[in-house]
């Protein structure tokens, strides 16, 4: 039941995404959930840039740039990271369980995306996109099958 509420609601956010159960899909359905949260973070990005234009403070306006900067490292990572590791979207058969962590990586993500854009705190963002950056990592590792 847990599993099917993550994926669907990845599926309500990312249109054509298909959950990884079809080999021959597998890497396209990660280049749409690669490509969504960059668009994101991307967005996100834009409206930091717009508020650091009214920023005084000397401050403010160095943990606005500290966000920029951050997200920016985040985009590069996502969009630089291979598309599809041999050893998991090559199989004929994934295991359950594995995709199962999968789904729960990709989730905790999205919904970190979706807590930023709620609030535009820099220090919250910041640790956010940490979460986000540490999240990836584990769901590389997991995808190349570590």
């Amino acid at each position: 039941m847990k599993k099917t509420r993550i994926l669907e609601k990845i599926e309500l956010l990312i249109p054509g995404f298909r959950g990884y159960k079809q080999k021959e899909l597998r890497r396209e359905d990660d280049k749409l959930l690669r490509t969504r949260i960059c668009e994101e973070l991307k967005n996100i990005k834009k409206d930091f840039e717009y508020m650091e234009d009214g920023i005084e403070n000397i401050d403010e306006l160095k943990e606005c740039e500290d966000v920029i900067q951050q997200i920016q490292k985040l985009i590069d990572k996502i969009e630089h990271a291979d598309y599809g590791y041999a050893g998991f979207f090559d199989r004929v058969h994934i295991d359950e369980e594995e995709l199962d962590k999968i789904y729960e990586h990709d989730e905790k993500i999205l919904s970190k995306i979706e807590e930023i854009k709620e609030r535009e705190d820099s220090k919250n963002v910041l640790k956010n996109l940490r979460f986000i950056e540490k999240e990836f990592e584990k769901r590389e590792k997991l995808t190349a099958g570590e």
